[in-house]
């Protein structure tokens, strides 16, 4: 299977191919290859690189801090596509960007990202866009970096420097922080517990005032070496502009005939003025309002569509010294650690089966597993109906027949919940399970699931689970039997095929995800011992 890096490689290839048939086309061909705004950018670096303002040159619309980075441009006739080759490897680090985020989509095979990923690093137009020297890639990775920050990094400063850098730039991405914002509600507690207030945290608060801080700080410094000029020709020039040959709005049409009209004929209503307060509405407020709607606010907030997985990671003989099997899960923010003893004989005759091995299940709950932290007795009611449950789930699933006259122990630590807590455990304890030896029917995979208004959503959050009818189902490999089925809500019986349609498909792709460590780990001790 092809490889990121042979795309990347070809990726380079073509935009230096490109960049050369442009040379070309400029010195032989009557229509031009690079972009009129190149020239507009060379000729504005020209004047700071004499000390000067880039404004002196007509139609520069941008922050000087564009002129600032091509002044290379001026440093001699071999060094005037510097520009140019710093656009294009923007352009590559986007694409890069792209693909590292793109790793930690768990639903996604790999030659699905990979696809993904050239869809930006080998498309033509991306590629003619920063070869013909325009600075959109700029803006491209600026933004980028701020999701890279905020997914990979959890850097909440970080990422709202790079986002503020980028309005600085360009006013547009600033449409990004409603979708930032909505994903940040679930990394931590709500202030107050009010309708829409309680969507304020400090995550968010603190990310709203480090991009405002930062779009602030690059402005003050323009301001201070451009004075009144830098806000006219960056910001306030675009607000009274009339573009109607450079537009691909669908008022595009209305204001080139508008163009035509005299000042005496002209209505009262300035559609040039009111043009883009429909775009912004959709791109900044109704598209993310409605896709919150849908996949944040009232179902998946951490911004999964109603289909998809949280982010999964499983290793699986995390402590060898201490067991004989033991696993480590993550579930988005629910993390379990499970470790196996056994089959060991039975420390009194009274816990001897003559015919299978017995299954005792312990489990606790660290104190500071949630917000509020709380100490739990074993005694309690929730933890002793868990135990049975998963005590029953695995005496059907493990081949208790095999090992008679023995005991297996199950010791399963609850390190943190973010929910889905059941289904986290009982994953736990299959690669545990499996990692101690002890002959199952096959893998039993669960995933929580839960109805909102007539819709299904898969593996729910703590937040999601408060308020939706939801349900955990455990799946026995890759077929529709279940191992565990547990609903502790009402929900609609005309409802609960979907719900369950949805659980066991998700179910079978957590089954994958834990068959990839398990492969992984048995070909790292497959070579090891043939050393």
């Amino acid at each position: 299977m092809t490889s990121l890096s042979s795309i990347i490689l070809l990726a380079i290839a073509l935009r230096i191919g490109f960049f050369l048939f442009g040379l070309y086309q400029d010195e032989h061909m009557p229509v031009k290859y690079t972009d009129i705004d190149y020239l507009v950018f060379s000729d504005a670096s020209r004047y700071v690189y004499q000390g000067q303002s880039p404004y002196l040159r007509e139609t520069y619309r941008y922050t000087p801090i564009l002129a600032m980075m091509l002044v290379p441009n001026n440093w001699g006739s071999i060094w005037y596509n510097f520009g140019k080759v710093l656009f294009m490897v923007g352009d590559l680090v986007t694409g890069v960007l792209i693909a590292t985020l793109l790793r930690k989509q768990d639903n996604l095979s790999k030659s699905k990202r990979l696809i993904l990923s050239l869809l930006w690093l080998l498309n033509p137009m991306v590629i003619t866009i920063s070869t013909r020297g325009s600075s959109e890639s700029i803006l491209t990775v600026l933004v980028m970096l701020s999701l890279y920050f905020l997914i990979e990094r959890k850097c909440v400063f970080a990422s709202a420097f790079w986002l503020g850098l980028a309005i600085h730039f360009k006013i547009y991405p600033i449409i990004y922080i409603p979708s930032i914002l909505l994903y940040l509600t679930n990394d931590s507690k709500s202030i107050l517990n009010y309708p829409v207030v309680k969507l304020l945290n400090t995550q968010n608060i603190k990310y709203a005032f480090y991009t405002v801080a930062t779009l602030v700080l690059f402005n003050g410094l323009m301001y201070h070496f451009y004075g009144q000029e830098f806000l006219d020709n960056s910001y306030l020039y675009h607000i009274t502009r009339i573009d109607h040959r450079h537009n691909f709005s669908v008022y595009n049409m209305v204001l080139y005939y508008k163009s035509a009209l005299t000042s005496t004929s002209s209505s009262k209503l300035d559609i040039e003025t009111l043009a883009f307060v429909p775009q912004l509405l959709l791109s900044g407020v109704i598209i993310p309002l409605t896709f919150a709607k849908r996949d944040l606010l009232s179902c998946l907030i951490d911004g999964r569509r109603w289909n998809e997985l949280r982010r999964f990671e499983c290793r699986i003989n995390t402590h060898p010294n201490s067991s004989d099997g033991s696993s480590y899960v993550e579930q988005g923010n629910t993390k379990v650690i499970c470790t196996v003893q056994g089959p060991n004989e039975p420390s009194s005759r009274a816990q001897m089966n003559q015919d299978r091995a017995n299954i005792e299940v312990n489990l606790t709950i660290a104190n500071f597993s949630t917000f509020e932290r709380k100490k739990r007795s074993k005694s309690e009611k929730r933890l002793v109906e868990l135990r049975t449950t998963l005590e029953r789930t695995f005496e059907q699933s493990i081949l208790l027949h095999l090992y008679p006259r023995t005991n297996i122990t199950i010791n399963i630590q609850v390190l943190s919940q973010d929910g889905g807590m059941l289904a986290a455990i009982t994953n736990s304890i299959t690669l545990a399970i499996i990692d101690a030896g002890i002959a199952m029917y096959d893998y039993v995979s669960s995933v929580s699931c839960g109805l909102f208004d007539q819709s299904a959503l898969l593996d729910l959050n703590n937040l999601e689970e408060g308020d939706v009818s939801s349900i955990t189902i455990g799946v026995i490999g890759k077929s529709e039997k279940l191992a565990l089925l547990l609903l502790e809500d009402k929900m609609p019986l005309d409802s609960l095929e979907k719900v369950l349609s949805i659980g066991i498909a998700g179910s079978h792709r957590i089954k994958d995800l834990m068959d990839m460590e398990v492969r992984k780990h048995g070909n790292a001790r497959a070579s090891k011992s043939s050393r």
